[in-house]
């Protein structure tokens, strides 16, 4: 079973590369596409034997001035001691609407599948809105607020459906032509349920070495208020280094 899974992800691995080359240079309009794909793995050996992988894949498109694309692709992976430690998957498609220079509408759906947090399959949609607050060459300021409808089922074979409020803030700090300081939060509500909400953190410095690559030093908090059952921990955290490659 196993390995049947490592075929799959590195399937999964190469068609997301493979589609993004074709995409980034086949295109007769290179300016209206680009994408940004992040790889992460770290092999730990001694005491214990641990090798944990992370991509991420964003591939945007320009559809006209005002309307932009954005696909997004996470694939994790980790294993401990020969056994399978960790294991998510998900994807996102989300269009966005320039009403002026600073407000902006979109739209978002987005699956996802984390069995080891218990999730089976994770499905939203829905709108919202966004505001940039600052867009200067070094500060920058965003914030946006939508609310989605999820349909979740969990591995005990229980499901669950509810609206869900969505606020989201970033700021960014451009230290020089090439460093780059981001902060972000996101905080998910459930309106049937206010005790089922989630708070994700993202902290990270970026360095590019050229126009291509960069390195990324990030530190991820995601927080869940009502895990599936009490043997799931609330809070998990993540801290890697990233290459990054911009086509």
């Amino acid at each position: 079973m196993i390995n049947k899974k490592k075929s799959a992800l590195a399937l999964a691995v190469a068609i997301s590369i493979f589609g993004v080359g074709n995409v980034s240079f086949a295109d007769d309009d290179k300016k209206a596409w680009s994408a940004q794909t992040e790889l992460s793995f770290v092999n730990t050996t001694g005491n214990s034997d641990s090798q944990n992988l992370a991509l991420k894949n964003s591939l945007k498109y320009d559809l006209t001035q005002k309307i932009k694309l954005d696909w997004k692709l996470s694939i994790i992976r980790g294993e401990s001691d020969g056994e399978l430690s960790s294991e998510s998957y998900a994807t996102s498609l989300r269009g966005d609407y320039s009403y002026s220079k600073s407000l902006f509408l979109f739209i978002t759906t987005g699956w996802e599948k984390d069995e080891f947090a218990g999730t089976e399959s994770k499905i939203s949609v829905g709108p919202g809105l966004g505001y940039k607050i600052i867009d200067g060459p070094k500060h920058s300021l965003s914030t946006e607020a939508g609310v989605n409808y999820v349909q979740e089922q969990f591995t005990d074979d229980t499901d669950n459906s509810f609206a869900n409020g969505r606020l989201f803030t970033e700021y960014g700090y451009q230290f020089n032509k090439k460093s780059k300081f981001t902060q972000s939060v996101e905080y998910l509500h459930d309106f049937d349920n206010t005790d089922n909400f989630n708070v994700n953190s993202e902290t990270a410095v970026t360095t590019a070495f050229n126009d291509i690559f960069s390195l990324k030093i990030g530190y991820t908090v995601k927080y869940d208020n009502e895990p599936l059952t009490s043997s799931f921990d609330k809070t998990d955290t993540v801290l890697n280094a990233t290459v990054i490659a911009n086509y």
